[in-house]
């Protein structure tokens, strides 16, 4: 059991250490979203780890943390969607402060 919940934790680290990276290193929106959705992925684990300890709190944090990765989702693509059709282009150098353009 030990040597299981070890695993787990060093893959919950190498989950959040990519996705950080991702997020920092790239220029793009997509791969910014891929990089939050390797973030809360490891969180989502690290809290079914905790299910080792609480079965029933760790099922209720699990389907928060679904819920709230699902609506994170369909935000950030829609907000990427929107950033396309108004400057043909999902990458992050053009977004500046709104009030700069009026």
């Amino acid at each position: 059991m030990d040597l299981l919940v070890k695993i787990v934790e060093v893959t919950i680290a190498a989950l959040a250490s990519l996705g950080f990276l991702t997020i920092m290193s790239s220029r793009s929106l997509l791969k910014m979203l891929i990089g939050v959705e390797l973030l809360f992925n490891a969180a989502l684990l690290y809290v079914l780890l905790l299910g080792t300890v609480s079965p029933l709190l760790a099922s209720i944090y699990g389907f928060i943390i679904v819920v709230l990765a699902t609506a994170e989702v369909i935000v950030a693509v829609s907000i990427a969607v929107l950033y396309y059709r108004t400057h043909k282009s999902v990458e992050p150098s053009g977004i500046g402060d709104p009030l700069d353009e009026a």
